[in-house]
């Protein structure tokens, strides 16, 4: 502290405060700590208090919720239900696309004795009908034989 002479007395000279309350001159401005970071807390806290229900609000809570779920589930299963009926008609749609052309060709042979050869052997009969994916034809036992078109190889007329 700075000393001021009176008389003969030495004196304390009082310090001066600036604006923002620092001493003047005379103290080094005091260092304020600044408050250590606190860590953020990962961990779930728990309530402070934890509120109870009374078990009526409870049960019809409950049933709600219930209900909310299968109404839910209903609607998926609907959904569901809706995509698996549209992937089977698509489904159909393309199988018969893909033997379209295969049974146009087939058509002129109809109410003909044709000889059909397949991958296990040749069939000889009348053409009675071309299906979506099949031939048809009776032998001269009087036999009607189904021929798939994954197996159908070749035909001619006899």
């Amino acid at each position: 502290m700075a000393m001021k002479k009176r008389g003969r007395r030495l004196v304390r000279k009082k310090p001066q405060r600036s604006r923002d309350c620092q001493w003047v001159k005379l103290c080094p401005p005091k260092k304020r700590k600044c408050p250590p970071k606190r860590k953020k807390r990962l961990r779930f806290r728990k309530p402070k208090r934890v509120i109870r229900f009374p078990k009526r609000v409870v049960r019809r809570w409950q049933g709600q919720l219930r209900l909310l779920e299968r109404r839910i589930l209903q609607r998926a299963l609907f959904i569901l239900r809706a995509e698996l009926a549209r992937l089977r008609q698509e489904l159909l749609d393309l199988l018969n696309a893909r033997y379209q052309a295969l049974r146009e060709q087939l058509l002129p042979f109809l109410n003909q004795n044709v000889e059909v050869t397949t991958r296990y052997g040749t069939v000889q009969g009348v053409l009675v009908s071309v299906g979506n994916d099949y031939l048809e034809i009776r032998e001269a036992s009087g036999n009607i034989v189904l021929i798939p078109f994954e197996n159908f190889v070749s035909i001619s007329r006899i």
